[in-house]
């Protein structure tokens, strides 16, 4: 299961792994899973409003700006141990070191497709 699809275990996730989101197995791309849960939290606090969602959709946040098991910020630019090369060409192609501020990157990712181009330091999911 990548996502949770009831609100009960949802919570129950939530509250059993150290980054605070609901996920459990890290796709390709994993952070628009754990962005789209940020989005109906947001949406079911505007809904509500009880604040429990609002914190839940920051808790997501915080897991994108580096509490996460890489450590990393996910937005490219922002952060102090930030990501240096994103799978973006124009951003390669560029002749500029630093990659362009404001994209999201795609996240760990629990396959490890590139391991012939990558060093995986951990055989966990979350940090791949």
């Amino acid at each position: 299961m990548s996502i949770c699809y009831s609100r009960i275990a949802c919570q129950r996730l939530s509250i059993i792994t150290p980054y605070r989101i609901a996920l459990n197995t890290f796709e390709w791309g994993s952070n628009s899973d754990v962005l789209n849960q940020a989005l109906l939290l947001c949406l079911a606090h505007q809904l509500t409003a009880e604040e429990k969602y609002l914190m839940g959709a920051e808790q997501i946040t915080d897991y994108i700006f580096e509490k996460n098991a890489t450590g990393y910020s996910f937005l490219t630019g922002f952060g102090s141990k930030r990501v240096r090369f994103p799978h973006h060409r124009p951003s390669g192609a560029d002749r500029i070191l630093k990659p362009i501020p404001g994209f999201i990157l795609g996240g760990p990712n629990g396959k490890r497709q590139y391991q012939q181009e990558v060093t995986y330091t951990s055989a966990l999911q979350a940090k791949a």
